[in-house]
């Protein structure tokens, strides 16, 4: 799900998650709350060099560095959107870009290349539950149609399958 706005550190890094940071005074005996930066989520461009893998209590995360030095989080399900929907040579990728939230979590996800910002944002499994409505039934062939007995995964491969092909989507 697209965020609003999402949370960003004094490095101007996206947090993963927004917890909140305590600046602490010994001597004093007081602590302040070191707030983070909400930034409204935009599309932007940007080339990106994967950095690092990360694990989190349930999940793997993957670090992206920008020019400037800043990091995004990408949630591993972005991960797998972005190998099938671009090349990336050496680790390094340029596209549009914007945050997501699943959970009470934050990451980045690619929209597209650069060099056209009207293209239309690529089809990923994250969005095949708003495709799935306007796709007839009828163009996925069977087994997969009932899918009251279908796992998710083979749901989504299906109807990418289905687009792939060309067949008529409505609207």
């Amino acid at each position: 799900m697209p965020a609003t706005h999402a949370p960003y550190n004094a490095n101007g890094d996206l947090m993963h998650f927004p917890e909140t940071r305590h600046k602490y005074d010994l001597e004093n005996k007081t602590r302040e709350e070191i707030p983070y930066d909400w930034r409204p989520n935009e599309p932007f461009t940007a080339t990106l060099t994967l950095m690092r893998m990360s694990r989190g209590r349930s999940a793997a995360y993957f670090y992206w560095r920008d020019a400037d030095n800043h990091e995004f989080p990408m949630f591993m399900t972005d991960l797998c959107d972005l190998l099938t929907g671009t090349t990336i040579d050496r680790g390094t990728v340029t596209g549009r870009w914007d945050v997501v939230k699943r959970g009470k979590n934050y990451g980045l996800r690619y929209l597209g290349t650069a060099d056209d910002p009207d293209q239309p944002v690529f089809v990923t499994r994250t969005s095949l539950a708003e495709a799935i409505t306007r796709i007839r039934v009828m163009d996925i062939p069977p087994p997969v149609n009932n899918a009251l007995h279908i796992p998710a995964e083979a749901m989504a491969d299906a109807i990418l399958a289905a687009l792939a092909s060309g067949k008529e989507v409505q609207g």
